[in-house]
């Protein structure tokens, strides 16, 4: 998504893409169980819903969902968590864990796309959600162990796998004239696709004063204050000029940006 190119150029990055993961494990088609590329069917009991990443740790992406488990309505839906990296005992990853059970939420990290795939059949999943950004185990997802698979949250854009059924966004981030450069369905949220649980990553102080808040951050008191933030690489010379020309039409203003690297920091 930062990178020059047009809708129809990322389309076909992302098919290509897509294709690289299938070819990778076309040849394991024949040997996977039968219970591999069944529909969908109305469940007997609750939805079964995963999410799989790689980002259970103290990571953008675990901090916007570490809460999302937990208001799933227990008497409709069962949650299922598949972990791809290991374990960095933060307490992002254990809140999430808690919040689904230890027997829910499975370590995937070096375990082969095919035994993920067939974790993920085996515990009957109806719905897969992808919340990975580098999407780096497309594989897993082209090994269809899921009857509806579902793209989300950290890399808005389309997948270009024809094995993904939906992608969950909004009307900036897929606007609906845009909806011919994706390959999934689009699922519009109706405000934002984006999940965000700042209480939990950084709950309101009661016991300090927005001046001595402001304060240890090294913000002025008395100027209103601009924020943002994304990783600095984000931010393009046309969106910075754009920021700088609408602060200075608000008189006393400052832009809180991210402390980074020195490098950084100076250009």
């Amino acid at each position: 998504l930062l990178s020059p190119f047009d809708q129809e150029q990322m389309l076909g990055i992302a098919e290509s893409h897509a294709i690289k993961a299938f070819d990778k494990i076309k040849y394991r088609l024949p040997f996977m169980p039968d219970t591999f590329g069944i529909e969908l069917e109305t469940p007997i009991f609750r939805l079964r819903v995963g999410y799989i990443m790689a980002d259970f740790r103290h990571h953008v992406t675990a901090h916007l969902l570490q809460t999302v488990f937990q208001h799933h309505d227990q008497e409709r839906f069962e949650v299922f968590c598949y972990a791809l990296n290991p374990d960095d005992r933060s307490a992002f990853r254990r809140r999430i864990r808690d919040s689904v059970g230890d027997d829910h939420f499975r370590n995937m990290h070096g375990v082969t796309d095919d035994a993920v795939a067939i974790q993920i059949n085996g515990d009957l999943v109806d719905v897969l959600i992808d919340t990975d950004y580098y999407k780096n185990r497309m594989s897993i997802l082209a090994l269809r162990p899921a009857p509806v698979q579902v793209n989300f949250l950290a890399h808005p854009g389309t997948s270009g796998a024809s094995y993904v059924d939906h992608i969950i966004a909004d009307r900036v981030v897929a606007p609906p004239d845009h909806a011919l450069f994706f390959s999934e369905s689009i699922l519009v949220m109706s405000h934002h696709y984006q999940v965000n649980d700042h209480r939990a990553s950084y709950p309101v102080s009661h016991s300090k004063s927005v001046a001595q808040i402001r304060a240890a951050e090294g913000l002025p008191l008395d100027k209103f204050v601009f924020c943002n933030f994304n990783g600095l690489y984000k931010i393009e010379p046309e969106a910075f000029e754009l920021w700088v020309r609408i602060m200075t039409r608000v008189p006393d203003s400052v832009l809180w940006l991210p402390h980074e690297k020195k490098k950084r920091k100076n250009n």
